[in-house]
């Protein structure tokens, strides 16, 4: 034979003669505890009238003394747990459920209305592919509309069949799809398929302006004399210069000129290493910017001012022979230059003179003399030196 089942989880309390039983710890649902079943605490039994909710028994007036936390059994014996009562059971909430209309007549997917001979008065049809919703009214089943919720489809496919409630995006606004049949091909806005769901917005105003990020420039009011070395100023915090950078100093008062070399950059503090200055002076006041990194030296050693138009030149003549520079030739008015390099020989014009220099640097010519002969053979080098004197 088959023993009897029993539910025991947790402990119960009871009051002497009392009629609630709380439990702890214990889960009383339908299937572990029912009107009817048998609650037993220690040798006294009694019959469960009724069930308040999953930790409240209603039972007769317990006769076994005030009881508290102590074990407990129910055992499952209700009429109710055997077949034919709970199919009873079930059968009397569908038809307290079709008494009370909340069960709706289902229409199929090859149905256009609900079938007539169904459904009570104030009873509803619905068909769950379309969303539409009917009413049972003096007989009739009135159609009320469709209720469905929005499916997205994304942006628009002309090749998409699109339902009602399907909503699409269109150049920004999107879009509801409100015809009871579905179709494809139909492109918003046309408003026989498509209601406005939610219209693009106009651009909105423009922003408030970030804060300034960090930047180039700065002063300085450190007293500093412009040369070449370490050159420590104050300035101002969160500049944007980074370690290594060339950065040049100009003076604003106190000294005319710059100083300049690479900085190294920190807090308040810049430090130049100056190797490069103009102008001479001790500055009070300084303007600080990003400078160039000089140009790789050439085979020459020194600078040449623009200024100073060749003048710095240690050998004009030199200067002038290595250029390959034409030779000056003064002429009579109306005659041309036809000379372009004297290692040949030419034929001067009869009305040409030649300048009188005996080629040695620091002497001076003497006078335009006429060449000697009908044909004139100079050499490179009084070439230069005619170039150097006539210049």
């Amino acid at each position: 034979m088959t023993a009897l089942v029993s539910y025991s989880t947790g402990t119960v309390s009871v009051a002497a003669g009392g009629t609630t039983v709380t439990g702890v710890g214990s889960i009383w649902s339908d299937e572990n505890a029912r009107p009817g079943d048998i609650l037993q605490i220690g040798n006294f039994q009694s019959v469960i009238s009724d069930k308040t909710d999953p930790t409240h028994l209603v039972i007769p007036p317990w006769g076994g003394g005030a009881q508290a936390g102590v074990a407990y059994k129910i055992w499952q014996v209700s009429p109710q747990r055997f077949a034919g009562a709970e199919a009873m059971a079930t059968v009397n909430k569908l038809v307290a459920a079709l008494d009370a209309r909340e069960i709706p007549v289902v229409v199929g997917d090859d149905e256009t209305e609900p079938d007539p001979s169904l459904g009570e008065e104030s009873q509803t049809a619905i068909q769950p592919t379309t969303g539409k919703v009917w009413v049972m009214t003096g007989g009739v089943w009135v159609f009320l509309g469709i209720y469905k919720a929005f499916r997205p489809r994304g942006a628009y496919d002309g090749s998409t069949v699109y339902y009602y409630g399907d909503v699409q995006t269109t150049s920004g606004s999107s879009y509801i799809y409100i015809n009871d049949t579905p179709s494809a091909g139909h492109a918003a806005p046309n408003a026989t398929y498509w209601q406005v769901l939610a219209a693009k917005g106009d651009p909105g105003g423009t922003g408030p302006s970030g804060p300034i990020g960090a930047g180039y420039g700065g002063t300085s009011t450190t007293s500093l004399a412009i040369g070449t070395g370490s050159k420590l100023f104050t300035t101002q915090a969160n500049l944007a210069y980074l370690n290594g950078a060339r950065v040049r100093a100009t003076a604003t008062a106190g000294a005319t000129g710059w100083l300049e070399g690479v900085a190294t950059y920190s807090g308040t503090s810049l430090s130049i290493t100056s190797d490069k200055t103009s102008g001479a002076g001790t500055g009070t006041a300084w303007n600080f910017n990003v400078a160039g990194e000089p140009g790789t030296s050439g085979a020459g050693t020194g600078d040449m001012l623009a200024a100073n138009n060749l003048s710095d030149l240690a050998s004009k003549s030199a200067a002038r022979l290595n250029l390959s520079a034409d030779p000056i030739v003064i002429l009579a008015t109306g005659q041309s230059n036809f000379v372009r390099d004297l290692t040949l020989a030419w034929s001067p014009a009869s009305n040409l003179f030649e300048w009188n220099y005996d080629g040695i640097d620091g002497h001076a010519g003497t006078a335009f003399v006429a060449p000697s002969a009908t044909t004139v053979s100079a050499p490179r080098r009084y070439a230069s030196e005619v170039a150097r004197v006539c210049t």
